[in-house]
C-alpha cells in the first residue's frame, strides 16, 4: 500500500488485536499477527485469548507487508463467535484509550 491510495484510518476500531481503514467507502479490518521463535503465529484478543495460527500462514510478502494464504483465515473465520464471544463478557478490557 502507498500513501496515495487515499486510506483512511477508522479509529473507533482501533483495538489492541486489529487495525481498520476505508479507502472509496469499502471498509477492510486488518487482523494483526505476531511472530514467536520458531514458525509460530498468534493474535491476543483482548488479552485473554491467544489464537494460534497455523505453520503455513504467509503466503506472499511485498513492501513490508505481510498477505495470510487461504486457508488459515478460514480457520479463524470458524472460530470468530468463540473468540469474539470474549468480548461480551468484558467489554472494558480490551478498549484502547
Amino acid at each position: 500500500m502507498t500513501a496515495d491510495q487515499d486510506l483512511t484510518e477508522i479509529t473507533a476500531k482501533r483495538l489492541p488485536h486489529k487495525r481498520a481503514v476505508a479507502r472509496l467507502g469499502i471498509m477492510t479490518e486488518l487482523i494483526l499477527v505476531r511472530s514467536s521463535p520458531g514458525p509460530a503465529y498468534f493474535t491476543d484478543f483482548w488479552d485473554q485469548t491467544r489464537y494460534r495460527w497455523p505453520a503455513a500462514l504467509l503466503a506472499a510478502a511485498g513492501d513490508g507487508l505481510r498477505i495470510a494464504s487461504a486457508n488459515p483465515p478460514q480457520r479463524y473465520r470458524a472460530k470468530h463467535h468463540h473468540i469474539h464471544g470474549i468480548a461480551e463478557a468484558a467489554p472494558e478490557s480490551w478498549l484502547v484509550r
